[in-house]
């Protein structure tokens, strides 16, 4: 199985991609939050769109709308997850670091526990296009 955690930001994302057994295949990267950004990122994360993949974000407003519809218009598992869950596993960790970059780790091992809610099933909110 195939994680794909992408912490989300108002200007850059950032990404990760871990296995089953929580070996990281993509360390964390950046990518902007526009069509170039997205593009970016599915070159990078394309190999592991499988039967056997879930990609994930934090319910964190409007910032993610674009990339969640981006997402599931090509095919990508997604699952919307609470920040109070980000924010409980984090606190987990003996040192309470935060980083955009350990925060797309975070999200990785959330889908993992399967705590989020599978988007793919409920549809997706229309997003509003900017005028």
């Amino acid at each position: 199985m195939f994680f794909i955690g992408i912490d989300v930001g108002k200007f850059n994302h950032c990404c990760a991609v871990l296995n089953s057994d929580g070996e990281v295949l993509v360390e964390p990267f950046f990518f902007p939050n526009n069509s170039t950004g997205f593009d970016l990122l599915l070159s990078s994360i394309n190999q592991f769109r499988s039967s056997r993949h879930i990609s994930g974000l934090e319910s964190t407003g409007h910032y993610g709308d674009n990339l969640l519809r981006f997402l599931l218009d090509h095919g990508f598992e997604v699952g919307l997850i609470n920040p109070i869950s980000t924010d409980a596993k984090r606190k987990e960790k003996i040192r309470n670091t935060r980083n955009d970059k350990k925060d797309s780790l975070t999200i990785c091992a959330i889908l993992q526990s399967w705590v989020f809610t599978h988007m793919a099933i409920l549809g997706y909110p229309c997003v509003k296009e900017s005028s």
